[in-house]
């Protein structure tokens, strides 16, 4: 076995690594099985032949680094490393994006823009494992909210018959 040099990754080998990562993710959301070290074990008789296991190790555990700077959830098997350094960081961030991979913040920010009517929150309270008792037998029903623009969508879309049986069945504007 010849030693391997120790060089700087160009981009072409960074960009397999993160695609390889990328596609780990995938598999690991849609619960189907892989092996990371066949994975990596392709990778070092591929694009980074001339990467050591160790190098290509390190390398995920960058990606999971700056996956996890973005406020994203990195691949359960790689532990985010603890020094990045800010050169590789940005470069891995950059092609991140480049794959439709953004910070969790300005996914929000692009979400509030798009909706400008809808006001996005942090969910404070935890995720309830179970619906709350509630009242079995409630005194009184509250008839459900419609918005203008769907009332007038229904109004100028609908027969007037129609838009009467609506507001008889509870469907009423707030104004």
């Amino acid at each position: 076995m010849t030693k391997k040099v120790s060089t700087l990754w160009t981009d072409v080998e960074l960009e397999v690594a993160v695609d390889a990562y990328l596609n780990m993710l995938e598999m690991e959301n849609n619960s189907l099985p892989f092996n990371k070290a066949d994975i990596g074990l392709k990778l070092r008789n591929g694009a980074l032949i001339a990467r050591t296991k160790s190098a290509v190790e390190l390398r995920m555990r960058n990606i999971s680094s700056v996956m996890n700077e973005l406020g994203l959830r990195p691949i359960t098997g790689y532990v985010p490393a603890a020094n990045v350094g800010a050169n590789v960081s940005g470069k891995i961030e950059k092609m991140l994006n480049n794959k439709g991979v953004f910070r969790l913040e300005s996914q929000a920010a692009q979400a509030s823009d798009a909706l400008p009517h809808l006001k996005i929150e942090e969910k404070s309270e935890p995720y309830l494992e179970s619906p709350p008792p509630g009242v079995r037998h409630p005194k009184q029903s509250i008839a459900p909210a419609i918005p203008i623009s769907v009332m007038k969508r229904f109004e100028i879309g609908c027969s007037s018959k129609l838009t009467v049986h609506a507001k008889a069945a509870g469907m009423q504007r707030r104004f």
